[in-house]
């Protein structure tokens, strides 16, 4: 299982117990099992037999934080702001199917801020299963204590569960992440691992055994490869990272742009296949892809618009979700210096 991912991860750790290169070397038994194990929990979660489940479990942590966050916040004011969409698909049908593509309206949405976020609660509700729990004051000092330290467990597993889980999902994001750069970069990468997948393509066809796919030279199309790519793996993965960091919001644009820029080659060729042999496959090619094209938008549309902002002065999702922060100590070469004399000379 997972035999690629495996490779990795032992030759990163081959690579930490070489004196040189360890960065490791000064962390405790305790911290360094720690890192050990996000480290290989986060390269084995980019094998892509991972990848469905992982973005299913995300959004359901979405959600769940989303519903805390809005039963804490209370009945939702109403907006003064009416959000205007216009229709992707439009009235009646152009000549060319680029402009289902191109009539996006989900650019630069803006959400509107104001009141109280909730995050805190929200927090709270995630920790506690959902549920807003009070301590009884009859009940005697000693088993206050026990429940605060045992809720103090269940928040913190809790919390080292969530960031795990978005430790995986970034590093899988970065991993699939090339259709999210500038077209320059994405067409290049694209390029090189097309080269790839068709050399791995000759060498099954000479070995006798059956082309994997989109590894037919023959028979390819990288546009299509491409555009399938977007659709169904990073499309999703990105949407509902969008939602939590809403900074993504730049891979999210590339994204769109780049998709514009493969949908055009793709149509390119339909049309010009069709034109050279006579088929009547463009109707069909029109109906899938204004289909598909409004699928994508929607789903950036729908990113964009659910995203979790936090309103100034109020924390961020971030915090809510994963707990705050411990506050690390500050580290120098000096501070060593000093804490290391302190250590030879305690008197």
């Amino acid at each position: 299982q997972a035999v690629l991912e495996n490779f990795h991860a032992a030759v990163a750790f081959a690579i930490l117990s070489r004196s040189e290169s360890n960065i490791l070397a000064k962390l405790s038994r305790k911290e360094y099992q720690a890192v050990r194990r996000s480290m290989i929990s986060m390269i084995l979660a980019t094998d892509m037999t991972c990848h469905f489940g992982m973005v299913e479990s995300f959004k359901k942590m979405i959600t769940q934080f989303r519903s805390a966050r809005d039963s804490a916040k209370g009945p939702p004011s109403s907006s003064k702001h009416t959000r205007h969409r216009m229709s992707i698909v439009g009235g009646a049908a152009p000549n060319k199917v680029q402009l289902y593509q191109r009539g996006d309206a989900n650019k630069n949405v803006k959400k509107e801020r104001g009141g109280s976020s909730g995050l805190d609660g929200a927090s709270s509700q995630l920790a506690g299963g959902g549920n807003n729990t009070t301590t009884n004051t009859s009940a005697p000092s000693e088993d206050k204590r026990h429940n605060k330290s045992e809720m103090s467990a269940k928040e913190r597993s809790a919390a080292l569960a969530r960031k795990r889980t978005l430790l995986n999902v970034v590093l899988h994001a970065c991993d699939i992440s090339n259709p999210c750069k500038p077209w320059k970069q994405c067409l290049e990468w694209s390029d090189r691992i097309t080269r790839e997948f068709y050399a791995q393509g000759d060498k099954e066809r000479n070995e006798g055994l059956p082309v994997s796919p989109n590894m037919d030279r023959f028979h390819g199309n990288q546009s299509a490869t491409s555009l399938n790519f977007i659709d169904f793996i990073v499309g999703p993965m990105f949407a509902t990272l969008r939602q939590l960091l809403p900074k993504s919001d730049t891979c999210v644009e590339y994204l769109r742009n780049n998709r514009s820029l493969w949908f055009e080659k793709l149509d390119k060729r339909i049309r010009k296949e069709s034109k050279s042999s006579g088929s009547s496959n463009l109707e069909a090619h029109q109906k899938k892809w204004i289909a598909r094209n409004k699928a994508f938008n929607d789903m950036v549309f729908s990113a964009r618009n659910l995203a979790l902002d936090s309103p100034p002065g109020t924390p961020s999702p971030l915090v809510a979700i994963f707990g705050k922060p411990k506050r690390s100590r500050s580290f120098s070469p000096k501070s060593e210096k000093s804490n290391r004399n302190a250590h030879n000379n305690p008197g």
